[in-house]
């Protein structure tokens, strides 16, 4: 997505979500600077579907619940 688009989506998801936090983890930006992560909130397509554009598939997440969400840890099993 390029910055255009990033302003784009921005200002409608903060319309739809009634401002800037993670939906996972309900922090705001404030909230995660005072945690020492990046205040930068992630602009993510809930079904993963890069191509799915519609505001409804579209969510903020922070930079740490982005990465549990597209990348979860694969288990390795005991032998």
């Amino acid at each position: 997505m390029n910055s255009t688009q990033r302003k784009f989506w921005y200002g409608q998801i903060l319309v739809k979500q009634g401002g800037e936090f993670c939906v996972m983890c309900c922090r705001n930006i404030n909230n995660l600077a005072l945690d020492g992560e990046s205040p930068k909130l992630c602009i993510d397509h809930r079904d993963n579907n890069n191509n799915h554009n519609g505001i409804d598939n579209m969510q903020f997440l922070c930079k740490s619940c982005n990465t549990k969400k597209n990348h979860p840890q694969t288990t390795v099993p005991f032998e």
